[in-house]
């Protein structure tokens, strides 16, 4: 299929992209907004100068990844590194919530080469009430990564088999079966009985870069696009956002 896009595929609800709508500091390059270009204003911000992620542009690509986090053949991406929590978090409750109980959310991410431990989550939803969902996107291993997700009482894990540093992860939940993908390969879709997402992420706060309420949950590198849809896209619809993104930034 022909790439599209994102914003004329059905269910979006969140698009977040780097080269646009940031506000950040000019001296010091820190995030302090970063506007939801989807039309639900789903905006994640944060006001605390020490946890802000930085900005880099196309023009400041450099090899040292310690003060550089996540390179993007050239492009824009919010930096995070891992040495400290930095992440920027939604509004509660959000405009326009994820409900149905499935969803698809891509995100492209940059880990540092230089990574060889286990990272944690590059996106993440965090239960505000006790009984609520709980999303983890984009902890990696070496050579794979991994994602999870919790109704509130069970959970599903899904992993796939990827050793690239630059990636774009998709992560689907249709009923109870999630399935991963990082740069067009799925790992092997992941089945919970009982499981039941309808409604658990209404009340919760998204946050990227870290889940401050998981310790060492800081991700180490740089993210460049987050695209979150209240719906389990198709195979056609997927892979048309995919190919846009893949257009986009050249990863695989």
């Amino acid at each position: 299929p022909k790439s599209v896009y994102p914003n004329t595929i059905a269910d979006l609800v969140i698009w977040l992209s780097a080269d646009s709508n940031v506000g950040f500091s000019i001296p010091t390059k820190k995030v302090e907004t970063w506007g939801d270009k989807s039309g639900n204003n789903n905006n994640v911000s944060q006001t605390n100068k020490t946890l802000q992620p930085k900005r880099y542009s196309y023009a400041e690509e450099t090899t040292n990844s310690t003060t550089n986090e996540g390179q993007f053949n050239g492009k824009t991406r919010i930096a995070f590194p891992n040495s400290s929590t930095q992440y920027l978090t939604s509004d509660n409750p959000m405009n326009a919530p994820l409900s149905s109980g499935d969803f698809t959310v891509f995100v492209v991410a940059a880990y540092n080469t230089d990574v060889t431990a286990t990272q944690e989550s590059v996106f993440a939803s965090a239960a505000v009430a006790p009984t609520a969902g709980q999303i983890e996107l984009g902890q990696k291993f070496i050579a794979t990564y991994q994602a999870i997700v919790s109704d509130g009482t069970n959970a599903i894990t899904a992993n796939v088999s990827n050793a690239d540093n630059e990636v774009i992860m998709c992560y689907k939940l249709s009923g109870d079966t999630l399935t991963l993908y990082a740069n067009g390969v799925s790992g092997v879709p992941q089945t919970t009985a009982g499981f039941d997402a309808t409604n658990k992420f209404i009340v919760n706060k998204w946050y990227i870069g870290a889940m401050p309420t998981i310790a060492a949950s800081s991700f180490d590198g740089g993210v460049a696009e987050v695209l979150v849809y209240d719906s389990a896209l198709n195979d056609s619809d997927r892979e048309q956002v995919d190919e846009y993104l893949n257009n986009k930034y050249k990863i695989y």
